[in-house]
């Protein structure tokens, strides 16, 4: 395993097991909470400020930071790769865009956006002090492992996961119009079309038809740079 897929790697692994700690602050229902107090809350912060990097840093989240990344790929051993199912994207997007409705409607209701509170009903900022948290925690984590052994790897980021809309929009952006930033590059010269690619991406992402266009422009790419670090000759690139 290259160096870059060892860091990367460690990095995301710690931050699972540290995840029991912060995960108000990746609360879709505790935004749902503040909206119907008038209140902008932390997740909410943080969900902005990933839709933002994404415009320029692509889904670096995913690839590098995301606790439920850290999870899926430790179940990678014992999950089978499939490609995503359009039935499950369209689940996904159904209950995202319901879940933005009601926040706008709560906050509406609530009068607009009366205050900021980063810390709401997080307490001391550890979440993990809350006992109803750590059932939610252990719920959370019970879904993703079933998700990835019932429908494939990284099946939590394809179907379910709340925060994946808002980062697939901000990379069809970026892509669309063109922003500078970090993306992937691909030398289509160089190519003898091994297909090595195409197996190691854990998204099953059909890099090798990327490549051929001289981009890795698939919303779907989480940046995690498995395709470059196998590719025997080196042909995709900052």
């Amino acid at each position: 395993m290259k160096k870059r897929q060892k860091i990367r790697r460690t990095i995301v692994f710690l931050l699972f097991l540290l995840f029991p700690v912060y995960i108000n602050f990746l609360s879709p229902v505790l935004i749902i909470g503040g909206a119907y107090e008038g209140i902008i809350n932390g997740s909410f912060i943080v969900f902005g400020i990933l839709f933002f990097v994404t415009l320029f840093g692509g889904r670096l989240w995913c690839g590098w930071v995301c606790p439920a990344g850290g999870l899926q790929e430790s179940c990678e051993p014992f999950v089978r790769k499939t490609r995503t199912k359009n039935w499950g994207l369209l689940i996904k997007y159904i209950y995202w865009v319901s879940w933005l409705g009601l926040i706008a409607m709560f906050f509406i209701k609530a009068g607009g956006v009366k205050s900021i509170n980063f810390f709401y009903m997080s307490g001391s900022g550890i979440s993990i002090l809350d006992d109803i948290i750590v059932i939610v925690y252990l719920s959370v984590i019970l879904l993703i492992f079933i998700l990835n052994v019932t429908l494939g790897q990284r099946s939590f980021c394809k179907y379910v996961c709340w925060m994946s809309p808002f980062m697939e929009i901000g990379n069809n952006l970026r892509f669309t119009f063109k922003l500078p930033g970090l993306r992937l590059k691909a030398d289509s010269d160089a190519c003898i079309s091994c297909g090595k690619c195409n197996k190691t991406c854990p998204m099953s992402i059909d890099v090798q038809t990327n490549v051929s266009k001289g981009m890795i422009t698939d919303i779907n790419c989480h940046m995690c740079y498995q395709c470059a670090d196998v590719c025997p000759n080196g042909c995709i690139h900052n």
